[in-house]
């Protein structure tokens, strides 16, 4: 089997829904999950379902003035 890459654009509550997901908390906990704009997660799905969260808004591509957005 190949591998597959999708890539998502999405708001911020959607990410946050996922990573909850990923990581296997309480789905309230998304309020704690500080998203950024521009920010680049990454979640690799298993071949038995399970998700893993590889990184979470990974920011180093940017330049330091686009770094500079506050959140």
């Amino acid at each position: 089997v190949s591998d597959k890459h999708e890539i998502l654009v999405t708001h911020p509550n959607l990410l946050r829904a996922l990573v909850c997901r990923t990581l296997g908390v309480d789905p309230l906990a998304w309020t704690n999950i500080e998203v950024g704009p521009a920010g680049l997660s990454r979640v690799r799905a298993l071949s038995d379902g399970r998700l893993v969260l590889l990184c979470l808004n990974e920011r180093a591509f940017l330049s330091a003035d686009a770094t500079d957005v506050p959140f």
